[in-house]
């Protein structure tokens, strides 16, 4: 009886850890957009989003997940990862939560040029994604397949970060 359910929980666990093996991440490189070097330590939001066909609004897009996306934490080498959800077409970037006691305020200040599009999930992960930089348009970062890059501008100390 015991060999029994040792090999279903065997099965089990080999399924599971099929299943995160076959699961896709794209990393979120957060750049800041003057310098060219990685910013650390802060949030970056991604949203993603599927195209409902049985929709009956005229954009057949979706949100996947919270409208408001999920932070994306960027660590100390400048990256962050998520996983793409099954179903994802698409994925939007923007500006997280500030870490600390006041999440709504802004932690940096946007260097891409208007507002970022939504960006087909296959796109970034067969070429990456690098919007165009508003902060410094001399320079040249590159990006990796499975890769978006976040362009960013620290605040001062002198200036408000209010939202």
């Amino acid at each position: 009886m015991n060999r029994g359910l040792f090999r279903v929980f065997i099965v089990m666990f080999l399924a599971a850890l099929a299943i995160q093996a076959g699961a896709q991440t794209i990393t979120v490189r957060l750049i800041n957009g003057k310098t060219g070097k990685a910013m650390k330590n802060k949030n970056v939001k991604v949203t993603f989003w599927w195209e409902d066909p049985a929709s009956r609004d005229k954009d057949k897009r979706k949100p996947l997940g919270n409208w408001g996306g999920t932070d994306v934490y960027i660590g100390k080498q400048g990256t962050g990862h998520i996983d793409i959800p099954q179903k994802a077409t698409l994925v939007e970037i923007g500006a997280g939560s500030k870490i600390g006691k006041e999440p709504f305020r802004v932690p940096y200040f946007d260097c891409t040029e208007s507002t970022l599009p939504r960006i087909p999930v296959a796109d970034v992960l067969a070429r990456g994604f690098i919007p165009v930089n508003s902060c410094n348009k001399n320079l040249k970062i590159r990006v990796a397949p499975g890769e978006i890059i976040y362009l960013g501008d620290p605040i001062p100390w002198w200036e408000p970060d209010f939202e």
